[in-house]
């Protein structure tokens, strides 16, 4: 069944006409008059709802709340060195469909990618309308918080102030996924990838110094988009969190 993210509060005997981007949505699946789709606003459950058309508008009749929240106990919280537009893109989608709650870019010494604050800006929203298209697939009703471009010092002092577990992606490393032990119940880790260049020295220094474990995903290096999902997925197994 079709699933769309509304940017409103919902209830149960409501009447709204979608947004446009919404109505194009249902246009271009071919949907029709009293076709069934989900409504979801991001704050937890979702809503059956039934289409109707009048010309262009097209509206939505909720009918019930599903309490179905499907968003993992344990959060991770995934810190990514920028990386180019398709690759952050990419990075934003498939974290979203791994159950990741929250997404912090971080502008790293050998990151490639500059932005300035209005390119900043809309690059945020943007990767906020990827996280929610990729939860309208994905079927998370919880869409993650993508965060502004923060330097890496502010990221990682916020995870050792709110003592999450802090675990840094490092080539060279030789601690594996397998050997940590399992989270506390109702914690937080923070997962930090750095860039195509790595961690600069001093980056590492300063990921130590704010408690940061060093880990590693054995003899091959992998690419920074790609090192993400695989960790996240690894923890996700060993740790039992499925």
């Amino acid at each position: 069944m079709p699933r769309l993210f509304i940017d409103a509060p919902l209830a149960v005997g409501q009447i709204l006409q979608l947004p446009d981007d919404s109505a194009r949505h249902v246009q271009a699946l071919r949907l029709r008059e009293g076709d069934p789709v989900v409504l979801f606003n991001g704050t937890g459950g979702e809503y059956t709802a039934t289409l109707s058309f009048s010309g262009r508008k097209v509206s939505a009749s909720t009918q019930s709340f599903l309490a179905d929240d499907r968003t993992p106990a344990h959060r991770f919280i995934l810190a990514q060195a920028l990386l180019s537009a398709d690759k952050m893109d990419w990075v934003i989608q498939k974290a979203t469909e791994l159950g990741v709650a929250e997404i912090a870019p971080f502008a790293a010494a050998r990151s490639t990618i500059r932005l300035d604050d209005a390119r900043a800006e809309k690059r945020l929203a943007h990767w906020a309308g990827v996280a929610r298209a990729a939860c309208e697939q994905c079927g998370m009703n919880r869409v993650p918080v993508v965060h502004p471009i923060a330097p890496l010092s502010a990221v990682a002092r916020r995870a050792h102030d709110e003592h999450m577990g802090r675990l840094a992606l490092a080539i060279g490393t030789q601690r594996a996924p397998h050997e940590l032990p399992p989270p506390a119940a109702d914690s937080a880790t923070m997962i930090v990838i750095g860039p195509a260049g790595d961690f600069s020295a001093d980056e590492l220094t300063l990921l130590d110094h704010h408690g940061f474990a060093r880990l590693g995903l054995g003899p091959r290096v992998l690419r920074t988009e790609t090192a993400g999902m695989v960790t996240v997925s690894m923890l996700t197994a060993v740790w039992r969190l499925i």
